[in-house]
């Protein structure tokens, strides 16, 4: 990806209808400023919850997790909206909006599943990726399954990626979430 294909995209940014603080999204859908302001509760109580332990060595590895969580985790979200075959949903305008095509909720939402479910991963004893895996997927399918009956959140229904569906999420979504948690669990 060269630097003139990013100044492109971010010039055409200015034709789109949006705002980077809209105070009036309460007044169309104040369910998702509800979950805005839920997202970042959950995410500032993992951070909390991280700096809780009072063994050094999981304070610090709980601190690590969630600085992991809040930095890797939206970048999946920022490569799903770039790689063409992933780029299937459209956010709708949030209360804060970091681009046209990213609240700022999002941040918030990816840091507190992936934060959570690790955490509940290695708090069971089980410490396995794939338990991680599973509870983001599930975190992540009722995040998808709500915001998409709110419009918080649409898919393209021209992909063929998006065509099996259960519950209206596309299961190409619930799947993706789920192995790019299982890696990141595994790499942690």
């Amino acid at each position: 990806m060269s630097l003139h294909k990013i100044q492109g995209w971010i010039a055409k940014w200015d034709t789109l209808p949006w705002q980077h603080v809209n105070l009036e999204v309460y007044k169309n859908m104040p369910t998702l400023v509800v979950a805005e302001c839920m997202y970042a509760l959950i995410c500032f109580l993992s951070l909390v919850h991280a700096f809780s332990h009072q063994s050094k060595v999981q304070k610090h590895r709980h601190l690590l997790l969630w600085a992991c969580s809040i930095s890797v985790g939206p970048l999946f979200c920022l490569l799903c909206m770039c790689v063409y075959e992933m780029n299937f949903f459209w956010y709708g305008q949030a209360t804060v909006m970091v681009t046209p095509r990213f609240p700022l909720y999002i941040l918030f939402e990816s840091c507190s599943i992936l934060y959570i479910s690790t955490a509940l991963s290695w708090f069971s004893g089980i410490q396995s990726p794939l338990i991680s895996g599973l509870l983001v997927a599930i975190f992540r399918f009722s995040h998808d399954m709500i915001s998409g009956k709110m419009l918080w959140l649409t898919w393209h229904d021209s992909d063929n990626n998006v065509d099996p569906r259960i519950m209206m999420v596309p299961i190409s979504s619930t799947f993706g979430t789920c192995i790019y948690a299982t890696c990141f669990a595994y790499i942690l």
